[in-house]
């Protein structure tokens, strides 16, 4: 994304053109795999409070309760580590 935007791209956006990206930057993703928005959301409380519509844009719902999402985030990164990591 960097590469494509810029350096803190989204940081210089407004909150709804920031979901907007990380929506369009999963279009592509496979149901089964996890959100690469993941990576961004779960270091972004703001971002974070979107991640219901990230993810129901990708036809996923996402648990309501912190604690679960938490663990669903971090599950999400592992999955996108261990799928990019592959040589």
């Amino acid at each position: 994304m960097e590469q494509q935007l810029g350096p803190a791209a989204l940081l210089r956006m407004n909150i709804a053109d920031q979901v907007r990206v990380l929506i369009l930057v999963d279009k592509a993703t496979a149901s089964d795999q996890a959100l690469l928005a993941s990576l961004v959301v779960v270091a972004d409380a703001p971002i974070r409070a979107h991640y219901e519509e990230i993810a129901a844009a990708q036809g996923l719902e996402a648990p309501q309760d912190e604690d679960e999402l938490r663990d669903v985030l971090d599950a999400d990164i592992q999955q996108v580590f261990s799928e990019w990591s592959r040589p």
